[in-house]
């Protein structure tokens, strides 16, 4: 038996991977915010997990808003610190390079849709064990169904 973790098997349990797209709509009241709010009111924080790799991708969405003066002064600083206390109540999945792989093998499929990013978020819920998948973007969903994953139905 090992002394350390280090070959441990990664944790699995039923959880809900989420998307950037659910916490930029949760955190920026987006026109998509109010289905998210509503479920995130519900759901179990401590089973849902996202990528470290969120944490980029929502600084560069931020970027964005500020960039096109859709979030300034107060709504700004709320939006931060939504996604800071968000992001300590859920469990932050850690990115290997096997996923960076997995999500390039994915992505070679023209066919599939699937865009670099997404494909990295959904090699990291399938390593991480996760059952199903929280998303605002309709490619990433259909080929999370197509990987096995359960939808979360946020999309109108």
């Amino acid at each position: 038996m090992p002394l350390t973790t280090l070959h441990r098997p990664q944790r699995r349990w039923d959880a809900t991977y989420v998307d950037t797209s659910v916490w930029c709509a949760y955190c920026f009241h987006e026109s998509e915010g109010a289905a998210v709010i509503d479920w995130m009111a519900q759901a179990d924080m401590s089973h849902l997990g996202t990528a470290w790799w969120a944490e980029t991708e929502f600084a560069s969405a931020l970027s964005i808003q500020v960039r096109k003066k859709a979030l300034t002064g107060p709504r700004l600083q709320l939006a931060r610190e939504r996604f800071i206390e968000a992001m300590d109540m859920v469990h932050r999945l850690n990115v290997i390079e096997a996923d960076f792989l997995q999500a390039a093998d994915w992505v070679a499929d023209a066919a599939s849709g699937l865009r670099g990013g997404d494909a990295l978020h959904l090699a990291v819920a399938q390593r991480h064990g996760c059952k199903a998948v929280a998303t605002l973007d309709a490619a990433m969903q259909a080929s999370a169904q197509r990987l096995g994953f359960r939808i979360v139905e946020l999309l109108s």
